[in-house]
């Protein structure tokens, strides 16, 4: 079922037929066994995705991504999983997703591949039938000779949203972010998230559950003040409530969330 779509979801990627990458596979079991390890202490469940050959070299036994299923059962599925996760219209949507991705990435220099993550909304379909929406989150970790993604870690958490799409990349090193337009089939540049140190205090406070009286004497202003900069920091997410755009920007910008010396 659906085998054709799979098939154009993931032609960008040719799989690789031969065992040329041993070495680098070894090496993975020290990547994987990290990830084991600090599951139980990380909110987002990890996985990695071998787009050559075409499997998940390692997933979280807790994920949402296994939708019911098992961490073996996945495994030996491989790509065929997503078949059994995303309707036809879904693995259509990824098709464009993945297309839009390997375009992008065929346009920048090995030095900024290296520095970005991915993320995008997808609705995934568990083995019970029920459908809910996640945020997948990737980070490119190693390449192919010719400068192709070959693994990333994927990292995923349920989506304020209710469906497939909302494609964005990042680069951290130059604050860009590149969003994807599913309505004009390109990539645009979005303004970069800053926070000024007020805001970044108060969102780093509320995440605390400091109430807003304790925040304006913190800080010698008034409630109204305080809830001036907060308004600021829900226009500059572009969400509705401070627990979205805490949610938020622990996910996309988590330095965002941590204290520095002042």
């Amino acid at each position: 079922m659906n085998t054709s779509l799979l098939k154009q979801a993931f032609a960008p990627v040719e799989p690789v037929l031969s065992d040329e990458k041993v070495v680098d596979y070894e090496k993975l079991k020290n990547v994987t066994l990290f990830l084991d390890k600090i599951s139980d202490f990380l909110p987002q469940n990890s996985h990695i995705i071998d787009y050559y050959q075409q499997t998940f070299a390692f997933i979280s036994k807790r994920s949402i991504f296994l939708c019911g299923y098992t961490e073996k059962e996945v495994k030996a599925m491989g790509y065929s999983f997503y078949t059994k996760i995303l309707t036809p219209e879904n693995l259509k949507k990824i098709i464009e997703i993945n297309s839009a991705i390997a375009n992008f990435f065929n346009d920048i220099p090995m030095e900024k591949k290296a520095d970005s993550s991915i993320a995008y909304d997808l609705v995934l379909q568990r083995k019970d039938g029920n459908s809910f929406c996640i945020n997948h989150k990737l980070k490119p970790f190693l390449f192919t000779e010719d400068d192709h993604i070959w693994l990333s870690i994927g990292c995923t958490r349920p989506s304020v949203d209710n469906k497939t799409g909302n494609l964005k990349c990042f680069f951290k090193k130059t604050n860009e972010v590149f969003s994807y337009s599913f309505k004009y089939k390109k990539w645009e540049e979005q303004p970069p998230l800053v926070l000024s140190e007020i805001e970044r205090f108060i969102v780093i406070e509320t995440d605390k559950g400091i109430l807003e009286k304790q925040l304006a004497y913190q800080l010698g202003c008034t409630r109204s003040n305080i809830r001036y900069y907060k308004n600021m920091v829900l226009k500059k997410t572009e969400t509705k409530t401070m627990r979205e755009a805490i949610y938020f920007l622990h996910w996309y910008y988590p330095e965002f969330c941590v204290e520095t010396d002042r």
